[in-house]
């Protein structure tokens, strides 16, 4: 009787986090979805797939379409950006390794 009365004070049991698991809504912070255009690929698919499996069950507040509209533009910049440095990087030891072996 305690239990039901005063459920907030109990660890809920494995019946309810299944439940919960099957049922909730997930709301997302708009760095989930900047956050895609910087990790791997492999992790990219993977959160991807886990939005296929909560279809339905993710709400986007205004707010994180805001920011991530927002926040797009620059992230991609920001992303070829650091591709271009890292291809001038890989270009530059190269010419200095090929400067060594020759």
């Amino acid at each position: 009787m305690l239990r039901e009365k005063f459920h907030w004070n109990f660890q809920p049991d494995e019946k309810f986090f299944d439940e919960l698991w099957h049922e909730a809504y997930f709301i997302f912070d708009t760095n989930i979805f900047i956050n895609l255009y910087k990790y791997g690929k492999t992790s990219t698919d993977d959160i991807l797939e886990i939005f296929k499996k909560l279809k339905g069950r993710i709400w986007l507040p205004y707010q994180v379409g805001i920011e991530f509209t927002k926040n797009l533009r620059k992230t991609l910049y920001d992303e070829i950006e650091s591709s271009k440095k890292i291809k001038k990087d890989v270009l530059t030891l190269a010419n200095k390794l090929y400067a060594i072996l020759v």
